[in-house]
């Protein structure tokens, strides 16, 4: 078979009549918005997204310090501070990154006409916005589609300032990249993605003086966050890596929480992780094995009830890509954007895990990188020459979208977990003289829950000593009727199942009721 080449020649963006690009854009951002606010507010808000609300703070003020310097950026919190003061609901609240997500498909298709054709702009938009990897983020209270439309802005004004006159452009990519960091810390990976660009092409090598001074002045500004504004004296992340290297791993345990280094839950680097990346990025999270069962499991096991599934979309996006960078000999300047930008920031965040075990790797964590690699699969497709063959390897690649969301919005099995439906249920079913205790996470429970009784969380370090759970069992048997154990996230703490075990050898169990993601077991005490 022949190399698919990219059909037709490029276009910039001013080759057509705007209302021509309104036409493309305006149906796929309907359907893109259709989708995303589509049963926005039917999960419970999950435990990052808890954290969210609560570092946005809407009864707090906009200019604390704390919110400035805290987490992984500071910008997207603040813009959801103000967000929040408006509208504390869940569909208000999801509905900010929506709105992001629209900006992320319109810089799509902008800069796809930059890099190629409006075929392979209109294929890349689509593709984006129907994307399940997309959806998902966009129905979240987080920060990755900011995240996401930030990094694209940082890549158009990139591709400008290469080749305008003037230093404008380059003033304006300067504010993107900062914009870029200040959204998540990552992003740090754009400019050195960028730089090898311009050291892998060699008519661009003149330009990588510009490059630079952009580059000392987000450095500098980047240094001082993360330094928690202190110009004089160590702090912040400086503090935390410099704490982390000078510590042994036997004392570093008992170092308080806000002074490690660490983000996300922690977990064991696997070298799964590019694959399984990738495999993200082209089905979403609601098509092979669901987040739970990884976190539960990432054997063998776990994967061969999915594997037609897993080899199938493998065979499909994995073409697609091989398409992709075959049709992007004929466009050499844009190829080596796109392959610097995809995988700078993902070979890069899985050596800082690997490096250091405290930065979980999540695939969250590289979404900058999604857009490259929707490119790349829109040039594959637009790369035949047939019409008909383009139309079908388009519609294999929504039906797979199409399938990936149906289990999104209708399988429990692969949503989050419903931390709103337990705190009802408990809400109703409990009594005064109860307990509720948790395996997990409590955070998302203790959002909702309205009730009178404390919620106990039982950390991982007790339910390892024997003793000690069966010591806390017991105080909890002597003081109160009923016991409620609650598994949210249970991996966390429990993944095994003892306290449940040990419960039902030892008292009378009396209702069970089982929530997406949830298990919630009563227990007679006395």
């Amino acid at each position: 078979m022949a190399a698919p080449q990219l059909a037709g020649s490029k276009q910039i963006p001013q080759a057509y009549p705007r209302y021509q690009h309104l036409t493309v854009l305006l149906p796929i951002l309907v359907a893109y918005f259709c989708l995303a606010f589509y049963r926005l507010d039917h999960q419970s808000l999950w435990l990052d997204e808890v954290f969210s609300f609560l570092r946005a703070d809407p009864e707090g003020t906009f200019l604390e310090r704390q919110s400035w310097f805290a987490g992984h950026g500071p910008l997207y919190f603040r813009l959801l501070h103000l967000w929040a003061g408006w509208n504390a609901s869940e569909f208000a609240l999801r509905a900010l990154s929506v709105l992001f997500g629209g900006a992320a498909v319109c810089l799509t298709y902008t800069l796809a006409l930059r890099l190629f054709n409006r075929r392979v702009a209109c294929f890349a938009a689509l593709l984006l916005a129907t994307s399940p990897f997309f959806i998902w983020y966009s129905q979240e209270v987080r920060y990755i589609m900011l995240m996401m439309a930030a990094a694209l802005l940082a890549m158009y004004t990139f591709h400008r300032a290469l080749t305008a006159k003037g230093t404008a452009w380059w003033v304006l990519h300067c504010c993107s990249l900062i914009l870029a960091i200040g959204v998540f810390v990552v992003n740090i990976f754009l400019p050195v993605a960028q730089g090898l660009y311009l050291v892998w092409s060699p008519e661009r090598r003149s330009l990588i003086r510009r490059w630079m001074a952009c580059q000392m002045v987000v450095f500098a500004l980047f240094v001082w966050w993360a330094n928690y504004g202190y110009i004089t004296q160590l702090g912040g992340y400086w503090q935390r890596l410099y704490v982390h290297v000078t510590t042994n791993p036997e004392t570093r345990a008992s170092i308080r929480p806000t002074e490690r280094l660490m983000t996300g839950t922690p977990r064991d680097f696997t070298a799964m992780g590019m694959p399984y990346t990738f495999f993200v990025f082209s089905a979403g999270y609601s098509l092979g094995p669901s987040v739970r069962e990884l976190h539960f499991s990432r054997s063998l096991a776990t994967l061969l009830p999915h594997m037609p599934t897993i080899a199938l979309c493998g065979f499909l996006f994995g073409s697609l890509f091989v398409f992709g960078i075959l049709a992007l000999r004929r466009e050499p300047d844009s190829a080596r954007l796109l392959v610097a930008w995809l995988m700078v920031p993902v070979i890069g965040t899985l050596a800082v895990s690997a490096l250091i075990p405290a930065m979980a790797y999540n695939v969250r964590y590289v979404a900058m990188s999604f857009p490259a690699f929707i490119l790349i699969l829109a040039a594959g497709i637009a790369g035949f020459r047939r019409a008909l063959l383009q139309g079908g390897l388009l519609t294999a690649v929504l039906l797979v979208n199409g399938l990936s969301l149906t289990n999104y919005y209708f399988d429990p099995g692969y949503s989050r977990e419903d931390a709103r439906a337990a705190a009802q249920y408990l809400e109703t079913a409990a009594d005064s003289g109860d307990a509720i205790v948790v395996v997990g996470s409590t955070a998302a429970l203790k959002h909702y829950y309205k009730g009178e009784l404390p919620i106990v969380a039982l950390s991982e370090r007790v339910v390892k000593d024997r003793a000690a759970l069966a010591t806390r069992l017991q105080e909890l048997g002597k003081a109160h009727d009923h016991l409620w154990l609650v598994a949210i996230r249970p991996w966390w703490s429990d993944p095994k199942g003892i306290t449940r075990t040990m419960l039902s050898e030892w008292y009378t169990p009396t209702a069970r009721q089982e929530l997406p993601g949830v298990e919630i077991h009563a227990y007679q005490l006395r």
